[in-house]
């Protein structure tokens, strides 16, 4: 099979790219507010919000034009990625063909379900995804509760799903399947989130969940569900290890909202990145705790974020008699431009990077430089793809 094709069986439709409403796009598991306006300090307009990559530029265009290489339909919006590659979206906003810098491509291929859902609008189902060599995924529905995805090589992958979530997934021809269960939101009876995947082999993932909360663009407060402990348990349900992850422990409850200095966000803006009000300066933190079966913690660590969500701080510890010690830290630093303005296409690089050892056995930390890594060593990681 072709990679690329390979790569869009392995991501299920629900992770295609798309546009929505004309005002988001999602692209790589991502939603960005479309913003035609929007552009860095060097000018170049992305199309994208927040997105200032010179690679990056979604177009629209006011009347539909035919898709690249003589291929049958029409496309609204063109998005240009920083590997070369473009998507071609129609009016509706789904994705009707990807092309590839080889000259390759991939066509999205839709039928109706022949539901109509209103003002002469009939539901879209995904067809078919094929590759300019011929090999192609086919998608088959059954009612509103099932997909049957077919690969080239004749496997199948089956997908159950009710107005919640997908409850099972089944390769049929591997004799595996998996089962999903979901619990609705603490916060919001109406919305769902994962609570438990039962694997093939009997192993089981448990989801335990917190809540963040958030300001709205009436400064009101709403909440969301963030994962607070991810466990695996054997056949018997028993937890065999686990991971817990704290919000705000050594940053008094912060997290990336910015609710707790007053900022705002919404779907088309965040205040915090923006850099408004006490925002330039707040940081936020997230640690990591790996647990025994016995819930004994095993292994910590803590990331630390500026109110540009940068990673710019992360702490190793050891344990020593129960208690854990800082142990090693490394420490990224930025070039952010000095109007408080994520623009510039440099501003998620650091310029660099220090690793630090605490040399004391007890107490305060006592950080002593194990090394700096400049800007320039910094891009020959990144050349080299080991960044």
């Amino acid at each position: 099979m072709h990679g690329a094709l390979a790569e869009a069986l392995v991501c299920p439709p629900t992770d295609l790219p798309f546009v929505y409403m004309g005002k988001f796009l999602t692209v790589n598991g991502r939603t960005y507010t479309i913003n035609s306006e929007w552009t860095n300090v060097a000018g170049h307009a992305s199309g994208l919000q927040y997105v200032n990559h010179p690679g990056v530029k979604l177009q629209m265009t006011q009347d539909p034009k035919s898709l690249p290489n003589g291929q049958p339909g029409e496309y609204i919006y063109q998005l240009d990625q920083p590997d070369a590659s473009s998507f071609y979206f129609d009016a509706h906003g789904k994705p009707m063909q990807k092309c590839e810098p080889d000259g390759s491509y991939i066509l999205y291929h839709y039928k109706s379900s022949g539901k109509n859902l209103g003002a002469e609008c009939t539901r879209t189902l995904l067809d078919s995804i094929q590759h300019s060599s011929v090999e192609s995924i086919q998608f088959a529905y059954t009612d509103d509760a099932q997909i049957a995805i077919t690969a080239p090589s004749g496997t199948t992958t089956t997908v159950q799903f009710d107005e919640n979530t997908v409850v099972t997934l089944e390769e049929t021809s591997a004799d595996r399947r998996w089962v999903f269960d979901c619990i609705p939101c603490v916060q919001d009876s109406a919305k769902h989130v994962l609570s438990r995947i039962a694997h093939p082999d009997g192993i089981g993932s448990l989801f335990d969940y917190g809540v963040i909360e958030g300001l709205n663009d009436q400064g009101r407060s709403f909440y969301l569900s963030h994962v607070s402990t991810y466990s695996v348990c054997d056949t018997d349900d028993s937890v065999q290890q686990s991971t817990k992850y704290e919000l705000g422990r050594y940053s008094r409850g912060n997290s990336y909202t910015g609710a707790s200095i007053g900022c705002r966000v919404n779907d088309t803006a965040d205040e915090l990145f923006e850099g408004s009000g006490k925002a330039p300066g707040y940081w936020y933190d997230v640690t990591q705790s790996s647990c025994d079966s016995a819930d004994r913690e095993t292994a910590m660590l803590t990331r630390s974020f500026n109110n540009y969500h940068l990673l710019t701080e992360v702490v190793r510890y050891r344990l020593v008699e129960g208690d854990f010690l800082e142990d090693q830290k490394t420490v990224y630093t930025y070039e952010i431009p000095s109007d408080g303005r994520a623009a510039t296409t440099t501003y998620a690089h650091p310029v660099s990077v220090a690793h630090f050892a605490n040399t004391a056995s007890q107490g305060e930390p006592v950080w002593a430089s194990r090394g700096v890594l400049s800007q320039v060593q910094i891009d020959r990681l990144e050349k080299s793809h080991m960044w």
